[in-house]
């Protein structure tokens, strides 16, 4: 029986390794979006038997609106299995030096995409759970972030705060439909989003007077280098490494409603959270950034 997977991100990162994983699975055929034209030499590369590659601009409302609807042709009365949102933007900056269009594509990628995707295409993961035993899915891969705020990603924290509450609200609701509503925290993770967020914090100051760049730049010390090029990527995950434990989310039964899929993740999400007082979560953030106490 073939299941119908939705997968936003799929040409870069994390999802590019989650659907090549997805095509060593029979049952699946993967829908999947792209912004490039360049990209989709990608997925002719892996022939289209299994994969439906469609074009959006995931900062467009209209484009999500057109996805669903190509999604909802090619379903048909079989229903849609599992929505994964993978796709996701990352920026940072100080606030006095952000960009109010990047702030607001990254809310419409990280946030306004994944929740009108899964309204749009809600009827569909409904048509799916009501005529089989195990109920369809929606994903949302999301980052620490979205439980532990840092300095100078106001918007991607903002981002990723958003989306682990509404994950958490719809899991009521969508329950009540068969569907099962999952968060995945991957952790750091060696992608190229992870190189672009630590280039754009210097980017940002970039035409700041050299007073301000100097008040910041000692801040970045987090961001100078690269850390999938120095000596902490060993203990950073790969992007196979998340998309294997992914996978193993969307393949069971009954998922939890939330996992944390790396150390880092569940350092951050168990124990900074949810157990260490505020003061000292601040405080910590502060040494690590060389930050004034």
């Amino acid at each position: 029986m073939i299941k119908y997977v939705l997968l936003t991100g799929g040409s870069g990162g994390i999802g590019s390794s989650i659907l090549n994983k997805l095509l060593k699975e029979p049952m699946y055929h993967i829908i999947v979006t792209y912004r490039k034209d360049e990209q989709l030499s990608l997925f002719e590369s892996m022939g289209y038997n299994r994969i439906t590659p469609l074009r959006a601009d995931l900062t467009e409302a209209d484009d999500i609106k057109t996805t669903s609807e190509a999604v909802k042709r090619i379903v048909g009365k079989k229903g849609l299995y599992a929505l994964i949102n993978c796709a996701g933007l990352a920026d940072a900056t100080p606030l006095a030096y952000a960009s109010e269009k990047k702030a607001r594509d990254l809310m419409e990628v990280n946030y306004f995409t994944p929740m009108m995707l899964t309204k749009y295409l809600l009827n569909e993961l409904k048509v799916y759970s009501h005529k089989n035993d195990v109920g369809a899915r929606v994903l949302n891969v999301t980052s620490w972030a979205g439980v532990v705020a840092q300095p100078f990603i106001p918007f991607y924290n903002a981002s990723k705060f958003a989306i682990m509450g509404f994950s958490e609200s719809i899991y009521y609701d969508l329950k009540l439909d068969g569907i099962h509503v999952v968060s995945v925290i991957p952790g750091i993770t060696i992608t190229p989003l992870l190189s672009k967020t630590t280039s754009s914090a210097f980017e940002a100051i970039s035409t700041a007077s050299n007073s301000e760049k100097e008040k910041y730049e000692k801040n970045f010390s987090m961001f100078a280098n690269d850390p999938s090029q120095g000596p902490m990527a060993r203990f950073l995950s790969t992007s196979d490494q998340a998309a294997n434990r992914i996978i193993k989310i969307l393949d069971k039964k009954r998922p939890k409603a939330r996992y944390s899929i790396a150390n880092d993740a569940k350092v951050m999400d168990v124990f900074v959270a949810k157990l260490l007082p505020t003061r000292l979560r601040l405080g910590m953030m502060k040494r690590m950034y060389g930050l004034k106490t």
